[in-house]
């Protein structure tokens, strides 16, 4: 698209403004833009349907002469997994989505890969949701049908409702009140409505993901891999909802406080240095009820020696990482 349309109107008639060198004037751009970003909507539905279509082509294997009995495989292969009643030999069927779902040839995955140019792992799952879609979320799936939906996003809901364990009876439930108010809404609140509407029809499920979520928590500290070796500290962690709100809700306030102080430091920034003031609890709580003393050197003269002392020697310093500590028996020469 390197030249406009020949007509008077872009090349500047009625009063518009146009670029002398291309003669695109600005209306035309966006329109032609927006022309361009609902094609691509577009194309994307169009793949989706096309693999649903590709599906239903794959349904049936053509070696049936070779059939033999794969029970002995796995009488319970679950989804993505060969069929216990599939072929054991040649072509066989597979279990893209989750229950209510149909079966498709294994070799889908090696056809639609390389047309959309991705892994046959990635087609795949690509699979799995659109047949998930269409059998298990029909509601979703005739909205993006008529672009009322993004595609991705329907995506997404299909692999919580997997990830979930979801029967295809709950699922069909979670699609009718899904449906009801997903044209219009963005996508962050269709996938959130999805994860409440999980949560409230699989109670004992969403339960016990909860525990083993639990179950997994930690908290790791570990050094920038900075080659000059700055001293600065990386944190990772997973903790229990609530306390790790609450958490972010004593950062946030203390980040309130130094923002005070330091108007032209950064949020981000802001935040980080107020966990850093969790380090002293006891430091933190006095802040949080108004005593800045122990901020600034100018208000507490005391303070302005102890914060410009290092606390280790070396490179790890008051604000960076301290040095482990050395034991007593190795520093004795015998």
């Amino acid at each position: 698209m390197n030249e406009p349309p020949a007509t008077p109107e872009h090349a500047g008639a009625g009063g518009r403004a146009c670029d002398p060198v291309t003669g695109w004037d600005r209306a035309t751009v966006i329109h032609a833009l927006a022309a361009a970003a609902r094609r691509e909507r577009e194309a994307r539905i169009d793949q989706l349907v096309l693999i649903a279509r590709a599906a239903e082509v794959w349904s049936w294997i053509d070696n049936i002469d070779h059939v033999v009995d794969a029970m002995s495989i796995d009488p319970d292969p679950g989804p993505g997994r060969l069929d216990a009643g599939s072929s054991g030999v040649g072509e066989r069927l597979w279990q893209y989505g989750a229950d209510g779902s149909p079966e498709a040839s294994e070799f889908l995955r090696f056809e639609v890969g390389p047309a959309l140019g991705i892994s046959p792992d990635a087609a795949a799952v690509l699979i799995g949701n659109v047949l998930d879609l269409r059998h298990r979320l029909p509601g979703l799936w005739a909205h993006i049908e008529h672009d009322q939906v993004p595609g991705w996003v329907g995506c997404k809901v299909a692999e919580l409702t997997r990830a979930a364990t979801l029967t295809v009876e709950r699922c069909r439930e979670l699609d009718r009140q899904l449906a009801l108010r997903a044209p219009g809404l963005p996508p962050g609140a269709i996938l959130n409505r999805a994860k409440r509407l999980i949560s409230i029809l699989d109670p004992a499920s969403t339960e016990a993901r909860r525990r083993h979520g639990l179950a997994a928590r930690f908290v790791q500290f570990y050094p920038d891999r900075d080659p000059d070796g700055a001293g600065t500290l990386n944190l990772r962690a997973q903790l229990n909802g609530p306390e790790g709100l609450d958490l972010e809700a004593t950062i946030n306030a203390l980040a309130d406080v130094l923002d005070i102080i330091e108007p032209d430091t950064t949020r981000p920034v802001l935040r980080a240095k107020a966990l850093e003031l969790l380090a002293d609890p006891a430091r933190a709580a006095a802040i949080l009820t108004g005593d800045l003393t122990t901020l600034t050197p100018d208000l507490n003269p005391d303070a302005s020696s102890q914060a410009t002392a290092p606390r280790s020697t070396g490179d790890m310093t008051q604000h960076g990482l301290r040095e482990p500590a050395v034991p007593a028996a190795a520093l004795d020469p015998a």
